[in-house]
């Protein structure tokens, strides 16, 4: 794995030990790489959800076409548009 510019993180020390301890891990990288798997597999994917649920058509709000004027304005008093 490519190894990125290092950067400053605080952590609690009293949790840090406390979870180096229960794991059996080595250093500070050891225990993010131990949250970051667990989290991988525990949580969906987000790249799986999908983005923009697109609305199927019947269900938007369209008045029919053709429909002007004041019988425009009742249809869209009746549908609450």
């Amino acid at each position: 794995m490519a190894k990125s510019k290092p950067i400053g993180v605080r952590f609690d020390l009293e949790k840090l030990e406390m979870i180096q301890k229960e794991q059996n891990l080595t250093s500070t990288q050891a225990v993010v790489n131990y949250f970051m798997d667990s989290y991988g597999k525990s949580s969906p994917n987000l790249a799986d959800k999908p983005k923009l649920v697109e609305i199927p058509i019947e269900n938007q709000k369209m008045p029919p076409k053709g429909l002007k004027g004041i019988d425009l304005m009742i249809w869209k008093s009746e549908n609450g548009i």
